[in-house]
């Protein structure tokens, strides 16, 4: 996959959603990765060959690195289709959002994510 796509996501999808709900403080790294199982998981895990193409995975870790957050944002195939990337940047703000409210750092706090407009990379 072209690192230009995956740094797309990274720069134009993935860190605006994120930062639009943690702040600086709270922040400690977003990563965006290719990978066939989830990035923080050991081999042997039940990730492994779950996907039948490369996915593209998200991980932010915040609070002092105490909090983690991951998730699969879609295959490698799906980046061209924009429809799909709009749609998993919806669930990816969703998700987030209902992350940070049982984190340590946002603990009962209802915080709303502002969703980018995505353009063609």
């Amino acid at each position: 996959m072209e690192e230009q796509l995956l740094a797309w996501i990274r720069d134009e999808v993935v860190t605006p959603i994120v930062t639009s709900l943690l702040t600086p403080d709270e922040l400690d790294s977003i990563e965006v990765s290719l990978g066939p199982v989830q990035p923080d998981r050991r081999p042997g895990w039940w990730q492994l060959d779950r996907f039948d193409e490369p996915q593209v995975w998200v991980a932010i870790r915040a609070g002092d690195g105490t909090e983690g957050f991951t998730r699969n944002l879609l295959g490698e195939s799906d980046l061209r289709d924009l429809d799909l990337v709009h749609g998993r940047a919806a669930q990816l703000a969703s998700d987030l959002e209902d992350w940070v409210c049982e984190t340590s750092f946002g603990w009962g706090q209802q915080r709303a994510a502002q969703l980018p407009v995505i353009r063609r990379a």
